[in-house]
């Protein structure tokens, strides 16, 4: 898990930029406004295990930085020093808002690309060492609020979007009108899609709304020919679907797998839940329900229908305090053999951790039953970086509203944004968490 050696960087506005893909970003730079609010940040996911990691950070202001943490970042006079400034790159649309990024990477040269979208409903592809704008992807009627990288086939990414779809996109092709391969669409979701995951083994897709619902679709194999080249692949209905395990009234913001259970939150909740559904198992099933037709409802369970047969059970609840808002996510280390941890930042400065692996051995001791469901009391460690900078008004102390946690390959580090430009860097024990 992080230890408490760590600061939080109030923003990337620091001397550190090194090279930036326009004169006029530092105007941009300009102390004296609002620094912007950061809802996007991941680990550069392809480095080999050893080397120094890199991250991305898209703001609203459609500004997006890379870095790297600093070796040494123990300067608590400057927390800037945390944070080593790579690149720092300005969308050319001066209205863009960026919601959403991931990596991907060429196929041939293995050129790292960062993918950025927000308001626009525009997918933009970069060149990661240059900045240079390799593709734009339209096709959403919507902003983005969400992007996944294909975990097996990285040339593959899917969108998330207000307009109700999810969309599965190939950064190889050449022809941009081309680039949408798959969507998933015919009104499972009825809102908004906020967050979308795959599945370890890229076969299966969790997505995740303001219509309160999650779906998982199971995907067509995209390398041997299934999908048409010349038309987009539509798949019609999700191979399970819920509105069961958060309340009716919250909106679903914050999905992933943890092998084939799942990890979800709900907006108003102050929780997180892990769950699973009954007769999923992504490595026995052996055939995948058609695309075409709807898993029939489970009996008694109007609100679940699930093509795998029998609905769904809450394993756990991790208590989360004054994690109200819809915006809030968290972010998962599951990488097997090392211990799998969960954090998450609530809007009053805290960053909760929760080590999976001793709730899951009963080494917790703050465990309750409530309603038949396992309850964290507490997390396993609470965590306020300190030092906070707040170039643009007092330095004095601020509340941070944590958006978004995202993890280093190997656990060593991870990574939290907010509002007002706000970064946490912490770096956890040595080998992984």
């Amino acid at each position: 898990m992080p230890n408490h050696d760590s600061h939080a960087v109030e923003s990337l506005q620091t001397e550190s930029v090194s090279q930036t893909t326009s004169s006029n970003d530092e105007d941009r730079l300009n102390k004296d406004k609002e620094p912007p609010a950061f809802y996007a940040v991941a680990f550069y996911p392809y480095s080999a295990l050893g080397e120094e990691p890199a991250f991305a950070i898209a703001s609203l202001d459609g500004r997006s930085w890379i870095c790297r943490p600093a070796v040494d970042h123990s300067d608590v006079d400057d927390p800037a020093k945390d944070i080593d400034v790579l690149n720092l790159f300005r969308d050319e649309e001066p209205d863009e808002r960026y919601n959403a990024l991931c990596w991907s990477k060429e196929h041939l040269s293995g050129t790292p690309l960062l993918c950025l979208a927000g308001e626009k409903g525009k997918i933009k592809v970069l060149d990661a060492l240059t900045g240079k704008l390799q593709k734009t992807f339209v096709g959403h009627g919507a902003p983005i609020l969400a992007l996944a990288t294909h975990p097996v086939t990285p040339r593959f990414i899917a969108s998330a979007s207000e307009d109700f779809t999810v969309r599965l996109w190939d950064v190889d092709l050449d022809d941009e009108n081309l680039a949408c391969v798959l969507m998933c669409a015919g009104g499972a979701h009825r809102a908004g899609v906020i967050d979308i995951a795959f599945h370890s083994t890229g076969r299966f897709l969790l997505s995740c709304g303001f219509d309160h619902q999650v779906n998982m679709w199971a995907l067509p194999n995209l390398l041997d020919g299934t999908l048409e080249r010349d038309n987009v692949t539509v798949i019609h209905f999700p191979h399970f679907s819920t509105r069961e395990v958060h309340t009716h009234r919250v909106d679903w913001n914050s999905v992933d797998f943890y092998g084939d259970l799942i990890v979800s939150r709900a907006m108003e909740e102050n929780c997180i839940r892990i769950w699973r559904i009954h007769g999923f198992e992504a490595l026995t099933v052996m055939s995948e329900p058609s695309r075409y037709s709807a898993p029939a409802p489970t009996p008694g369970k109007s609100a679940t229908r699930s093509a795998f047969g029998k609905g769904l059970t809450i394993l756990l609840t991790l208590d989360c305090p004054n994690s109200d808002p819809w915006f809030l996510r968290f972010g998962l280390f599951n990488r097997p053999p090392q211990r799998t941890a969960l954090a998450m930042g609530n809007v009053t400065s805290e960053i909760f951790f929760w080590d999976l692996q001793d709730v899951e051995q009963g080494r917790v001791s703050s465990v309750d039953t409530l309603n038949g469901q396992r309850v964290i009391g507490s997390p396993i460690q609470k965590h306020t970086p300190q030092n906070i900078l707040n170039p643009s008004h007092s330095r004095g102390k601020l509340e941070v509203e944590w958006s978004n946690v995202t993890w280093s390959r190997d656990g060593k580090w991870c990574v939290a944004v907010g509002n007002r430009g706000s970064i946490a860097v912490m770096k956890g024990r040595e080998g992984g968490t």
